[in-house]
């Protein structure tokens, strides 16, 4: 109990850090809600994001009453001319992934 005393009482303290921080919290929210479509269920595999999940599970998924359409995409780790200049890459199978997203996402090839 001591500690949500000690945790009110700092939030007092500054009033325009806590508002801030609200706010921030609220806009990413909105934003991800604004982003992710109501219609769309993303599954990732339960060890990490890296691990694909097998290419078996397409087909099955796509066979589910209420799909209208699947597909897939992978990640990996790539660099630019040097190994300390990293970045993720994600090969996915463009047609099907502009359908389902709606717009077109610039590509580097």
């Amino acid at each position: 109990m001591y500690y949500l005393q000690f945790l009110l009482s700092n939030l007092g303290r500054k009033k325009a850090r806590t508002i801030l921080t609200v706010l921030s919290i609220m806009i990413a929210f909105l934003l991800f809600g604004e982003i992710a479509g109501e219609d769309r269920l993303v599954s990732i595999n339960k060890i990490s994001l890296i691990q694909p999940l097998p290419e078996a599970y397409l087909p099955k998924v796509q066979a589910l009453d209420g799909v209208d359409k699947a597909t897939s995409a992978n990640w990996f780790g790539g660099y630019y001319q040097d190994p300390k200049n990293q970045f993720p890459q994600f090969p996915i199978i463009a047609e099907d992934y502009f359908e389902i997203y709606g717009k077109k996402i610039a590509l580097v090839l």
